[in-house]
C-alpha cells in the first residue's frame, strides 16, 4: 500500500512538473545585441539580420541602420521584429532640444502612417532612462494590421523599437517583451 501510495505521488509530481519545465525549455527567446548600435533587446530565436541606407537631408547624410527579424510560421504572434537606428549629426538633434523632439517624434509618426498608409491609434510621451521619447500604435492594412513603436533619442542618436502584427493579435505577451526588453549597452 504504501509502495502504490508513492509512486501515484511520484506520478501526480510528474503531472505538475512536466509542464513547466517544459514550458521553460520552450522559450526560444534569445539575447542579441549590436556593439556598433549600442543596444541590446530579446527576440525569439536570437537572430537578426541587419540593412543599412543612407538617406541624404538637409542636414547630411544619415546612415539609417535596421536590424530586423521576421517570423516565418504563418501562425505567428508578431510578424516582425525591428529596431532601427540613426545618428544625427552633432550640433543639430539632441535629447536636450525639446522643440526640435517634438517636430522629430511628430515627423516619425507621420512618415510611419505615409509608409503603411495607416491611422494612428495612439501615441504618448515615454522616458527611456531619462531620454525623451514616444510610444505610439499605427492600424494599416484597412485596419487587419498593427504597427507599434517606441522611439527614443539617446543624446544625438535615434533609436526606433518596432513590432508589426495582424490586429487581432496586437495586444499579445511577446509584443510587449520585445518593447521592453530594449536597453542600452552602457546599461
Amino acid at each position: 500500500m504504501l509502495r502504490l501510495t508513492i509512486i501515484m505521488l511520484k506520478i501526480l509530481i510528474s503531472l505538475i512538473f512536466t509542464p513547466i519545465l517544459l514550458g521553460f525549455q520552450s522559450d526560444k527567446w534569445k539575447l542579441f545585441q549590436s556593439i556598433e548600435g549600442g543596444f541590446k533587446v530579446e527576440i525569439p530565436t536570437g537572430n537578426m539580420s541587419q540593412h543599412e541606407r543612407v538617406i541624404h537631408t538637409d542636414i547630411g547624410e544619415i546612415t539609417y541602420h535596421t536590424y530586423f527579424y521576421q517570423e516565418e510560421t504563418k501562425d505567428f504572434e508578431n510578424a516582425l521584429y525591428v529596431v532601427s537606428y540613426c545618428d544625427y549629426p552633432e550640433y543639430t538633434i539632441h535629447s536636450d532640444s525639446t522643440s526640435l523632439l517634438t517636430d522629430l517624434f511628430n515627423n516619425t509618426i507621420t512618415s510611419a502612417k505615409k509608409s503603411v498608409i495607416g491611422e494612428l491609434r495612439y501615441e504618448e510621451d515615454i522616458n527611456y532612462k531619462d531620454f525623451p521619447g514616444k510610444l505610439f500604435r499605427i492600424d494599416y492594412r484597412e485596419g487587419t494590421a498593427t504597427l507599434k513603436s517606441k522611439v527614443f533619442i539617446v543624446n544625438n542618436r535615434f533609436y526606433n523599437i518596432q513590432i508589426a502584427t495582424t490586429r487581432g493579435k496586437s495586444l499579445n505577451a511577446a509584443a510587449d517583451r520585445f518593447l521592453d526588453s530594449f536597453r542600452l549597452l552602457s546599461e
